[in-house]
């Protein structure tokens, strides 16, 4: 007697293969995670340092 798959025998193993390896590799949290502070993230670029001083000059200059 031979075994033969049917056409929805067929359909699941291509189905639960398919699942089987999207699957595959996943791992971790399903979430993203909080943003936790750095102390580098804090502190200004110098590049913005500048530009904040230069903006404080305009300010002055544009009071006084």
């Amino acid at each position: 007697m031979k075994a033969t798959l049917s056409q929805s025998g067929l359909l699941f193993l291509v189905f639960f293969t398919t699942l089987m390896l999207v699957g595959c590799g996943q791992s971790g949290p399903l979430y993203l995670p909080k943003q936790q502070p750095n102390s580098t993230n804090q502190t200004p670029k110098a590049s913005e340092a500048d530009t904040q001083q230069k903006k404080d000059a305009l300010n002055k200059q544009q009071e006084g």
